[in-house]
């Protein structure tokens, strides 16, 4: 009789025979890996846990995982080829794919395969198969039929939950006892609960059957004896779920059929088996981790007045149970204590994440919070408790204060000042001055005659008010309504009204009779404007400019416009030769 194979199977054949070339290291996921570490004494199991841990061997499919898409079928794997977890790599890379991809380029993309691993266990092209198929490509003709046969029998049997039970009541309590475990060395036999003196601790399990019950597994060589256990609560929150505690084992790959049976019946399960009552767990509805609160409603308070050590459900109010705090009434009890007793009374304080006695404790009215002493002060501003570190967060850090100032505001009580500083009201009219010009407080101003206020002194520029700088104002720097300017000629700042032909008298500049202008001194020469060198007058000290000449005769300077070469030879009695 032929035997029928499923089309992933088909694929699988065909795709490896085509591509290979293109193979990877073997990766496997946690799940699998503590499968078939449970099975190990399997020579097939550990050949496959070997060449996981083995990055010399290549093969043409990887990233193996349990399928749990059928509960029923206990055999079936998910896997990704080996070429399209390559093809994927080289998409997100945005490079081509052809045979001209040299070595270096083939070892950086391979390199990259196996990065980012959790992405490719959540790829929708991965192809699922059974395990004894697996086995044949990995290891094609190695094995016989038979020994495939038995490791595929070794392995579902592994996952098998139906040694797993379901108790509740007076049940929960014997199972508890450590005289009912198998012996192992994992949590079970561990387990600080497991003790005579602790029976009287387990009432609140006992005796809420309908909320509470407790998930076993049985010794199959001896059903006296478990290997496991977990407690299972009925939530009012999320609603209407089911949530499985920390499980407790024999052996540490016994974990895992616990997580079989919650998947089997839709569960939510702790993800970490630890004491942490904040998460993660994992939803098997809706196949992700998850935070959410957890909550169980209408239980009966133990008649014992005593409980066990919670490692999840940690606060209970009488009535509620629940992972956090926040959602259980006032002053739960905290059950974190291994011989029956609890926290309970004082204040739960998030800042301190614990609970405070009452007179430990004061009342911060801002805040909203109870701190210690040591973790607030009182403002006499407000006349109220101040939490140190919502003031720190939440208010403004005064940058000026008196000594007997509270340093800290919130927003709406402070001033910010001109330069950017804060300060109270009251701070800035005893060391600041008003300005109306910057409509702020100035912390260091001048007074402006011409603007009549204050202004700040690093925003300010001091003009003179007269041509000689007796008289001096202050101005802003930025402002260019032209009510003060810069003479080029000292680069000085002068007031609008100060005339520039006074600074220029005042400066010591030539006046030209002729030119009716004052020449910058450096630039005027004076020259003679009659034949005897009585009378002289400035003119510029270009020859062209200032309408001037030297006489070779004399060697002298005389103005051209009144006197004459004529005039001067005329005078001193030359004749034209001379």
């Amino acid at each position: 009789m032929k035997k029928l194979i499923t089309f992933d199977d088909y694929m699988l054949d065909m795709l490896s025979e085509a591509i290979s070339k293109d193979k990877l290291n073997l990766v496997i996921s946690t799940n699998l890996k503590v499968v078939l570490e449970s099975i190990e004494d399997n020579i097939i199991a550990k050949h496959i846990l070997l060449n996981s841990d083995d990055d010399t061997n290549e093969f043409k499919v990887t990233y193996l995982d349990i399928d749990d898409s059928n509960p029923n079928k206990k055999d079936m794997v998910s896997f990704m080829n080996s070429n399209k977890v390559i093809d994927q790599v080289i998409k997100d890379r945005n490079i081509p794919r052809d045979d001209s991809m040299g070595d270096e380029l083939l070892k950086s993309i391979k390199g990259e395969a196996y990065t980012n691993q959790r992405q490719f266990y959540k790829l929708k092209s991965r192809s699922t198969t059974t395990i004894g198929r697996i086995v044949s490509k990995l290891f094609p003709n190695k094995y016989k039929e038979v020994e495939v046969e038995e490791f595929v029998n070794r392995y579902k049997a592994s996952r098998d939950t139906s040694n797993l039970e379901l108790v509740t009541g007076e049940d929960i309590r014997h199972w508890y006892h450590g005289d009912h475990y198998a012996s192992g060395g994992a949590s079970l036999n561990g387990s600080c609960m497991m003790y005579d003196e602790c029976q009287p601790y387990l009432d609140i399990y006992v005796e809420n059957p309908d909320n509470i019950s407790l998930l076993i597994l049985k010794d199959k060589k001896n059903p006296d004896l478990i290997r496991g256990r977990a407690i299972v609560w009925n939530l009012y929150l999320p609603s209407g779920r089911t949530f499985m505690d920390r499980i407790y084992t024999t052996q540490d790959s016994e974990v895992i059929l616990f997580k079989e049976y919650a998947k089997e019946h839709g569960w939510i399960y702790k993800v970490y088996q630890n004491a942490d009552e904040e998460g993660p767990w994992f939803d098997t509805k809706l196949d992700k981790e998850t935070t959410e609160n957890l909550v169980v409603y209408k239980l009966n308070k133990p008649s014992g007045e005593q409980y066990p050590f919670m490692d999840t459900m940690k606060f209970f109010d009488g009535q509620s149970i629940s992972n956090s705090i926040e959602q259980v009434g006032s002053s739960p009890k905290k059950l974190e204590d291994t011989e029956g007793g609890f926290d309970e009374g004082g204040q739960w304080v998030d800042f301190y994440n614990e609970y405070i006695p009452e007179d430990e404790l004061t009342y911060c009215e801002i805040g909203e919070c109870y701190r210690r002493e040591y973790d607030y002060y009182y403002s006499e501003y407000y006349e109220a408790n101040v939490a140190d570190d919502y003031a720190e967060k939440e208010m403004e850090e005064l940058d000026h204060y008196d000594d007997s100032d509270d340093i800290y505001r919130k927003y709406g009580d402070y001033i910010t000042t001109h330069e950017g500083n804060t300060c109270t009201e009251k701070y800035a009219q005893d060391h600041f001055e008003w300005s109306e010009w910057h409509s702020e407080w100035v912390e260091d101003g001048v007074y402006s005659d011409y603007h009549e206020d204050i202004i700040a002194r690093n925003e300010a520029i001091k003009v003179y008010t007269d041509a000689y700088k007796n008289g001096e104002d202050w101005r802003i720097d930025y402002d260019s309504d032209g009510h003060w300017f810069e003479w080029d000629y000292d680069q000085e700042e002068y007031d609008r009204d100060v005339p520039e032909d006074e600074l220029k008298e005042a400066n010591d500049w030539k006046y030209s009779e002729l030119q009716e202008e004052y020449i910058d001194p450096n630039d005027a020469v004076e020259v003679y404007t009659d034949v005897e060198g009585i009378d002289t007058d400035w003119r510029d000290n270009d020859e062209n400019i200032g309408v001037w000449f030297v006489w070779y005769y004399d060697g002298q300077m005389y103005c051209a416009d009144v006197v004459t070469e004529e005039d001067l030879k005329k005078y001193h009695g030359l004749e034209d030769d001379e």
